[in-house]
């Protein structure tokens, strides 16, 4: 299921550094080094972009290796999800997905319907019935690609498959939907109206995002989602600050088994001031960055 990992999820020199970075930094790279702090080994860290346009899926022969010799890999989520679960957890337990708008905005949201998906009311209204607000933001988030899609996790999962590489998730499916499910209502409401736009600006956004996740600057990703806060009412604190605390914990504690480990995190998680690079020094780690688009 490609397009669950669309939303949770939201990224010029090259050297090593141990000291925190200055937040903002011109400081750019998806893949970053970790050494240092009494490790014999290198570890790997990756910003991803959960979907992208096949395209423009960067993906060199040189990172693959990295993957293959890794020991373990860390993902967001520890195994591909069980789509029937998954469909079980974005489905209300009790009432309409349509009991969050008022009549005025069910009226929008058929009309967004009629125009973007091309599906008549008595259709749409049967789909959505008994979804959560999330995943009707799922459904307008197709809408960026028209083309065939790529997905570094799937990508990841696969080769982890092929090579018999142990996964460690630093979440389960149940908490990430979950994220969602503890917003206050409103909140829940307001981020499905703002991502109910026409088609053409949806797709325009995501061509920008691919665009700054292929320029490598971690930072301006992090301030670009950052700013659908006041947009979209999307809680970076929550998100994308909270999760990264959390995570460091568990990234400290493997990379001190001294393993090679790759991880592989949505790629905004990478910046801003409590992005996982500037934890990583914080915990006194070396981190550098390698520029993907110049490996082979």
């Amino acid at each position: 299921m490609k397009w669950f990992y669309a939303s949770i999820c939201l990224l010029f020199s090259v050297n090593s550094f141990s000291q925190i970075d200055p937040f903002p930094s011109q400081q750019k790279g998806l893949l970053w080094k970790i050494s240092g702090n009494g490790l014999s080994s290198p570890s790997y860290l990756f910003g991803t972009m959960h979907l992208m346009d096949s395209d423009l899926f960067l993906y060199p022969k040189s990172l693959d290796s990295i993957v293959q010799h890794s020991d373990q890999l860390i993902l967001e989520i520890g195994a591909l999800p069980d789509p029937f679960k998954t469909l079980s957890l974005l489905t209300l337990n009790e009432g309409s997905f349509f009991d969050f708008f008022t009549k005025k905005e069910v009226n929008d949201l058929i009309k967004w319907a009629e125009e973007n998906l091309h599906l008549n009311e008595k259709l749409f209204c049967s789909m959505v019935e008994r979804w959560k607000p999330f995943a009707v933001i799922q459904l307008a988030s197709q809408l960026a690609f028209e083309g065939e899609t790529s997905s570094y996790e799937m990508k990841l999962y696969s080769l982890s498959k092929e090579k018999q590489l142990p996964i460690i998730g630093l979440e389960t499916v149940e908490q990430q939907i979950g994220f969602f499910d503890k917003l206050p209502e409103k909140d829940q409401k307001e981020m499905v109206l703002s991502a109910l736009k026409p088609k053409e600006r949806i797709v325009k956004e995501m061509n920008e995002l691919q665009t700054m996740y292929l320029n490598e600057h971690i930072d301006s990703l992090y301030l670009y989602i950052s700013a659908q806060e006041v947009n979209s009412n999307f809680p970076t604190e929550q998100f994308l600050d909270n999760r990264n605390k959390k995570w460091m914990d568990t990234l400290h504690v493997e990379l001190l088994e001294d393993q090679n480990l790759f991880i592989a995190v949505g790629a905004g998680h990478l910046g801003g001031e409590n992005g996982l690079v500037r934890g990583l020094q914080e915990k006194g780690f070396i981190v550098s960055p390698i520029l993907l688009h110049t490996l082979e």
